[in-house]
C-alpha cells in the first residue's frame, strides 16, 4: 500500500511536466504576481511607515499649543514631524515668517503640496488595483487548463483512464484556484488600507490647516488692531494742548448753533402785511 501511495506521487509530479504545456506557464505567472504583490506591499507600507502617513497626533497637539498662545512649542512639534498634516502646518508657518499671508496663495500652495505627497504615495496602488482583478482570472484558468490536460491523456490512452492523471488535475485546479484567492484578497486589503490612511490624511490636513489658517487670521486681526490704536495714541499724544481744546470747542459751538431758533419769515411778513393794511 505504501508502494502504492509513493508510486502515485511520482507519477504525480510526472504528470505535472504534461500539465506544464500550459500549466507551467500559468504557475510562473501566478509565482511572479504574488512575489510583485508581496513586495509591492512591503514597500508601500515602509514608506508610509516612515514618513507618518496618516499620523495626526503630533500636528493637532501643534494646533492646540498655537491656539493657547505657545507659539514656540508648536514650531518645534513641527519641526520633528514627518506627516503630512505637520508639513503642510509648516509651510504655513514659513509663508506666514515671509510676510506672504494670502489666504489664496497658501491654499493654492497646500494643495500643490497634497497632490505630489499623494502621487508619489499612490504609486504602487494601481498595480495592486490590477492583482486584484487579475489573480482571480488566473487562478481560474488552471481548473481549465488541468481539464484539457487530463483529455489530452485519456485520448492518447485511448480511454484508459489513470487515478494519478484526475488527482493530479484535481491538485492543479485546486492550487491555481487557493493561490489566485489569495493574491486577490491580499491585495484587495492592502490597498483598502492604504486609501483609507491616504484619505485619513487628505482629511486631517484639511482640518489642521484650516484651524490654523484660522488663528493666524484672528493674530493678525489682533495686530492691526493694535497698531492702530498705538497710532491714534501717539498722534492724539504729539497733538499741541491749543489744537485739542480748538476741537473740543467745535462740537460745544455747533450744539448751540443749532439750539438758537430760526426766525419764522412768513409770520413776519403776515404781520407786515395786516400793519399795512390797519393804516390805510
Amino acid at each position: 500500500m505504501q508502494r502504492t501511495y509513493w508510486m502515485d506521487a511520482v507519477s504525480l509530479w510526472e504528470l505535472l511536466p504534461g500539465l506544464t504545456a500550459g500549466g507551467i506557464c500559468l504557475v510562473a505567472v501566478l509565482a511572479c504576481l504574488s512575489l510583485a504583490t508581496l513586495t509591492m506591499i512591503a514597500g508601500r507600507q515602509i514608506a508610509m511607515v516612515r514618513t507618518s502617513t496618516g499620523q495626526t497626533t503630533k500636528a493637532e497637539r501643534a494646533v492646540s499649543l498655537f491656539r493657547r498662545g505657545q507659539i514656540q512649542r508648536a514650531r518645534t512639534q513641527l519641526r520633528d514631524d514627518r506627516s503630512g498634516a505637520g508639513q503642510a502646518l509648516a509651510l504655513i508657518l514659513t509663508k506666514h515668517d515671509e510676510g506672504d499671508f494670502s489666504r489664496p496663495q497658501i491654499e493654492e500652495a497646500i494643495v500643490g503640496f497634497v497632490t505630489d505627497r499623494h502621487h508619489s504615495h499612490a504609486t504602487g496602488l494601481p498595480f495592486l488595483d490590477f492583482a486584484v482583478r487579475a489573480a482571480p482570472v488566473l487562478g481560474l484558468a488552471g481548473p481549465f487548463i488541468g481539464m484539457w490536460d487530463v483529455l489530452r491523456w485519456l485520448l492518447a490512452a485511448e480511454g484508459a483512464a489513470s487515478a494519478s492523471i484526475l488527482l493530479g488535475s484535481l491538485w492543479f485546479a485546486l492550487f491555481t484556484l487557493s493561490v489566485g484567492a489569495i493574491v486577490s484578497l491580499g491585495a484587495l486589503k492592502a490597498l483598502n488600507a492604504f486609501e483609507e490612511r491616504l484619505e485619513s490624511e487628505r482629511r486631517a490636513i484639511e482640518r489642521t490647516t484650516a484651524d490654523l489658517l484660522s488663528l493666524l487670521e484672528e493674530q493678525q486681526a489682533l495686530e492691526t488692531k493694535s497698531g492702530l490704536e498705538a497710532e491714534a495714541a501717539q498722534s492724539l499724544a504729539q497733538t499741541p494742548p491749543s489744537h485739542l481744546a480748538t476741537r473740543q470747542a467745535q462740537p460745544q459751538q455747533r450744539r448751540v448753533e443749532r439750539k438758537t431758533p430760526r426766525p419764522d419769515t412768513r409770520t413776519a411778513k403776515a404781520l407786515e402785511q395786516r400793519r399795512h393794511a390797519l393804516a390805510a
